[in-house]
């Protein structure tokens, strides 16, 4: 282990800003390169319409615990989706290969006892959940998929991205009619996240080699980079295959957020296949706030305002 954790540390450093040390007060949000990684999750299970299960078959589970034991950052948080385990899944056997390790401070709190690792309990994000009532619209396309299979005009092995290339290719108007969230709208939800590691990189010190592994799920990933991603000078992609295909089980993408010697935050860049992206930062603050007009964000406001309103009576 190194040393004092990262919570020990940030919180040293939040009490002497708190006691108006102009010193330590310069230092946060400063100099500051923070890691902020998506990871869809390892390949689950199947159920018997074609869509993701909702656990993770054991050789995936054995492939993120490798994966967890090459990480180099001295501080690492992860992050998983809210109301399905998969992704939390993986992310705990990724938490694993770090603890095994034992070369990096998980910022998640309330350590197992005897663990290395101070959790093997992954942060639940909404932000990070799969899209809603995805299977009626993927549901489908692997149909017309599979019958392509079936006529020898589509290879078995290249289904999943034929699939994924199509979703992304299809009308809002069919979204909506089946109550789907757009990729327009999903792309919303993750630039959202994306934000908050902005956000928490203002908080942060130059020394801290710190990394966010948020854990989601296909399509979130490649909606979002159909927005963002800058591509030769063009922002979005057209069709898939221009980043490459779709993003395989276990895959992850890194986007690099820094601040300058000001705090100011400096142009993200995306790294991802060996190769590196420009963001395009104004279209990422707009889909970030579109994301508070999504139906469920304001359900989920007025929900928290009607329990407010009984505390209070």
């Amino acid at each position: 282990m190194n040393g004092e954790n990262f919570l020990e540390k940030l919180r040293a450093g939040l009490r002497l800003d708190m006691g108006k040390s102009p010193e330590n007060a310069e230092r946060r949000g400063r100099n500051v390169a923070l890691t902020f990684t998506f990871t869809r999750h390892e390949k689950p299970g199947k159920t018997p319409e074609g869509m993701s299960a909702d656990f993770i078959l054991p050789d995936g589970l054995d492939r993120m615990r490798e994966t967890g034991k090459s990480e180099g950052a001295e501080y690492i948080m992860v992050a998983g989706s809210r109301d399905v385990k998969r992704a939390r899944q993986t992310g705990e056997a990724y938490m694993q290969g770090l603890n095994e390790a034992g070369m990096v401070e998980l910022i998640n709190r309330d350590g197992v006892e005897g663990s290395k690792a101070r959790e093997f309990g992954v942060y639940a994000m909404d932000d990070l959940n799969p899209v809603a009532n995805v299977g009626k619209v993927l549901q489908l396309i692997l149909a017309e998929g599979k019958k392509l299979v079936h006529e020898g005009q589509l290879d078995a092995g290249k289904l999943e991205g034929w699939a994924i290339a199509r979703y992304l290719e299809t009308p809002d108007e069919t979204f909506r009619a089946q109550g789907v969230t757009t990729v327009r709208e999903t792309a919303a939800r993750i630039a959202h996240r994306l934000i908050a590691g902005t956000r928490m990189a203002s908080r942060l010190y130059a020394d801290m080699d710190t990394k966010v592994n948020n854990f989601t799920h296909g399509p979130n990933l490649e909606c979002l980079l159909k927005h963002v991603i800058v591509i030769d000078g063009k922002t979005g992609f057209d069709h898939v295959s221009e980043i490459g295909g779709y993003f395989a089980p276990g895959e992850s993408i890194n986007f690099d957020i820094q601040t300058d010697e000001q705090g100011n935050l400096k142009p993200l860049k995306i790294k991802f296949r060996d190769k590196e992206y420009d963001v395009d930062t104004d279209i990422l603050k707009t889909l970030a706030d579109e994301y508070q007009q999504l139906p469920e964000i304001q359900e989920r406001e007025k929900h928290k305002e009607k329990t407010l309103a009984r505390v209070r009576t």
